[in-house]
């Protein structure tokens, strides 16, 4: 999903009247306390900041220690590095977080000055809220701030790529699906094709 593009929406949706990286505790909390509210029970909307190259965990930290709610969605991907593997919690939408606010009665022109912030995504009449049926599915796929899986819909005989484990960025094909939440996969080696079973959130899309 890229929020890099201006997005437009009738006014009546403007209007609120009625209504990478390691990530710290405090991060994953406040993601976790995101993730079980309901988009309809709150009286703010969801709106988009962009953030400066790998600074989402920088602005999430400055934006909550202003007040702000934030949402940033991650995964398991594995890192590679002198030999060594590391699993890590990486964005699911780099060089985005989901702030959560009023415009009638929070001061969140603050949040473009905010450290880490870019801006915040909109048009000329400003920031402009997510659509709620978009966030209520994107909260509701995550337990802890961790997205259960970044492909929502899958079927065999489609590609996708291992996203951790020692076959990690390899291409493989979906063979079966499961109750469980586990997939059986097709993966080339060496020439000829093994079958694997792994977790859900362990694929991704191509």
């Amino acid at each position: 999903m890229d929020f890099s593009s201006e997005f437009t929406a009738p006014d009546s949706a403007v209007s609120e009247s009625g209504l990478g990286d390691e990530v710290s505790p405090a991060v994953s909390a406040v993601g976790a306390r995101a993730s079980t509210l309901s988009v309809r029970q709150r009286p703010q909307r969801w709106y988009v900041a962009e953030t400066l190259p790998r600074s989402e965990n920088l602005a999430q930290y400055h934006l909550e220690r202003q007040g702000f709610t934030c949402f940033c969605p991650r995964f398991r991907a594995t890192r590679r590095h002198a030999r060594r593997t590391t699993i890590i919690m990486s964005p699911l939408f780099p060089g985005y977080i989901f702030v959560s606010f009023s415009r009638d009665h929070d001061r969140w022109q603050s949040i473009n000055s905010t450290i880490g912030v870019k801006r915040l995504v909109g048009g000329e009449r400003g920031p402009l809220p997510m659509p709620r049926d978009v966030m209520e599915t994107l909260l509701a796929r995550c337990e802890e701030g961790e997205v259960d899986c970044i492909i929502p819909e899958i079927k065999p005989g489609d590609q996708i790529r291992l996203m951790s484990g020692p076959f990690a960025n390899n291409v493989a094909a979906i063979e079966a699906l499961d109750s469980k939440g586990r997939v059986r996969v097709l993966l080339d080696i060496l020439g000829s094709r093994r079958s694997l079973r792994v977790d859900m959130r362990a694929i991704g899309p191509v």
